[in-house]
Parts: C-alpha cells; structure tokens; sequence
C-alpha cells in the first residue's frame, strides 16, 4: 500500500515538474489565445472540463488538484477579458461580474481545507456559470455538477 501511494506521489510530482518545465519554455502562444476574434466555444469548453475536474477533486478533498483546476480556471477567466463584445454581450464584463467572485471565494475554502464550505462554494460557480448563460441568452447551455468521472484520471489525494 505504501508503495503504490509512493508511486502515485512521484507520478504526480514528475507530472506537476513536467508541466511547470513546460510552462516555462519561451514560445508564443497559441493561435487562438492570440486571436480573440475567434469563437468563445472553445474557451467555455476548457472551462467545463476544468469546472468538472474541479468539482471531482473538492468531492475527493484533494486539495492540490483543487488548487490546480482553480488555477486553470482563473487563466480561462483572464482569457475571457479579451472578448469585450461578442455577439452583443460583454462577455469580459460578465466573467468578471458574475464568475470570478465565486471562484475566489471557492480558492479560499478549498486553501482552508473547509471542504464542506468547498462544496457550497463549488455549487455557486455552477450557479454563476449558468447564470451567465442565462444572461447571454443561452439558457440551453445548463451546466450541473455531476460526480460521475469519465476522465482516465484518479481524483483521490
């Protein structure tokens, strides 16, 4: 038992160094983060999958992956900024309006490991996102938390 959690610990420590090398490395970004011209689709896809991933890792009250997937969703928010007006809404305004309190508020929950508190604040960055959609005339993209992983990823700590 003490080796396989030893195992899991150096894999996750050799992902963690290998995405911080990756960072790291001077290269430019991507097309579509240097082009906000584009759809806002793939932007909001990341945020779900990160949104997903985050609720799965506050369930398992794993702290470090929770600290991971808010930092993930802080960059999508930053991200955001650049679509002052798209299709009529001001989107950078309602990221920074509606979302980014509540997952602040979520950051210091999950920092205190106040998991219960995490969950609360969890449900309320669902709550923002699809109060934004609501906002956007989208009310048919409804997010929901959802336990279930259909990521090949473990949640636990």
């Amino acid at each position: 038992m003490k080796s396989r959690l030893t195992i899991v610990v150096l894999i996750a420590s050799l992902a963690i160094n290998g995405l911080l090398l990756w960072a790291a490395l001077d290269r430019p970004a991507p097309a579509l983060a240097q082009d906000h011209t584009n759809e806002l689709a793939p932007y909001m896809g990341n945020m779900q999958r990160y949104v997903h991933k985050l609720g799965l890792a506050v369930d398992a009250k794993n702290q470090a992956l929770a600290d991971f997937y808010i930092f993930e969703i802080e960059e999508v928010v930053t991200e955001l900024q650049q679509f002052d007006n798209y299709e009529g809404f001001q989107i950078a305004a309602l990221s920074k309006a509606m979302l980014a309190q509540f997952v602040t508020a979520l950051d210091k929950k999950v920092e205190a490991a106040d998991w219960a508190g995490s969950e609360a604040a969890f449900a309320q960055v669902v709550t923002a996102c699809n109060s934004c959609h609501l906002a956007t005339q989208r009310p048919y993209i409804k997010i929901v938390a959802s336990k279930s992983n259909p990521f090949n990823q473990d949640f636990s700590k």
